[in-house]
């Protein structure tokens, strides 16, 4: 494997903490772009440049652009988390249209799409599959009604999808290019697409040709994360320089049993165009509360590195650890 891609979040720029990401052996930096203004995305870049410079470290600066993905939440009483319980009921408004004055407990989508395409037995899955909530009929005022298939706390902001049904339209040119002049600022080596299909990489494609130098071109690196990616995935390989296999929306808008068939027809379309594959979510997540990982994470990893993926990109277990440089410890050991 040749690449470990850390997430920088809020939490991480102090340069203490970059520093040990870097020495750890972190070889490209991540910075989603829609929680911070352009400034301050260029600052924090900046920074982690000058640390990487100071130890003599190459690295890489990757730009996450964002998908319109269905958002739960919680406008009554400003509420910060809502606690469920298995088999309680639980309403889906649209955001244009909540529902106020009730006594029933209810969550708001900022995608009418969403509501338009549930149907009755659908499930709904939110956060990642954390809570998931049964559609069992369409109440009188438009919004669905729900039965918790498990307990436990629905927090604001958190993506939500129905099992196994892609929704059309989460991203386009004209999304990434409201990013352009942050990408001519920060000049970053990756453009990591979300919701990748093979139009909208090809579009991209031509474009960054068109706009960019082949000096200050970014490569782009294509996350497959739906069933439109899997459907054009040739298309998409032939015009990316990475795919990202984003296993946690795939696991969701896919068949989550096919899962582990998913990420191995990723993987052997990149090394059939010769571009790298890097594995995302879960990667080590149990390092966040535990020096030695979980066995299955072990497992993981060694299953990665013998089918030919390239590298991983380290989320939470980098962004929520006390300890961020240890999965990327771990991670370096297993590449050496």
């Amino acid at each position: 494997m040749k690449y470990i891609i850390s997430t920088i979040s809020v939490g991480l720029h102090r340069p203490s903490i970059l520093r040990s990401i870097i020495d750890s052996g972190s070889n490209v930096l991540r910075y989603n772009v829609a929680y911070e203004p352009d400034a301050k995305i260029f600052e924090h870049i900046n920074r982690a440049r000058q640390i990487a410079q100071s130890v003599n470290r190459n690295i890489e600066i990757m730009l996450d652009i964002p998908g319109n993905k269905p958002r739960v939440s919680l406008p009554l009483n400003n509420n910060r988390k809502l606690r469920v319980t298995y088999r309680e009921r639980i309403y889906i408004d649209s955001l244009k249209h909540p529902v106020y004055n009730s006594g029933n407990k209810r969550i708001c989508v900022n995608e009418d799409q969403f509501i338009r395409s549930a149907k009755v037995n659908d499930i709904c899955l939110i956060d990642d599959g954390s809570i998931a909530l049964q559609i069992v009929s369409r109440a009188i005022e438009g919004s669905l009604e729900t039965l918790a298939l498990n307990s436990g706390v629905i927090f604001p902001n958190k993506g939500i999808w129905i099992q196994g049904k892609s929704i059309d339209s989460l991203i386009s040119l004209a999304d990434i290019l409201k990013y352009e002049n942050l990408i001519k600022l920060v000049n970053p080596e990756w453009i990591a697409v979300s919701f990748a299909y093979g139009g909208l990489v090809r579009e991209v494609k031509s474009c960054f040709n068109s706009t960019f130098s082949k000096q200050h071109r970014p490569k782009i690196a294509s996350k497959i994360e739906s069933q439109n990616g899997i459907d054009t995935l040739s298309e998409i390989a032939k015009y990316s320089d990475m795919l990202i296999v984003a296993r946690g929306d795939l696991a969701q808008l896919c068949e989550f049993t096919k899962l582990g068939t998913l990420q191995d027809l990723i993987i052997n379309s990149g090394k059939k165009n010769n571009i790298p594959t890097v594995v995302a979510t879960q990667i080590l997540d149990s390092t966040i509360d535990r020096y030695v990982p979980s066995r299955a994470e072990i497992i993981d990893l060694y299953y990665l590195l013998i089918s030919g993926a390239a590298g991983v990109m380290l989320s939470d277990a980098v962004v929520h650890s006390s300890n961020p440089q240890r999965p990327i410890e771990i991670v370096s050991k297993f590449m050496s």
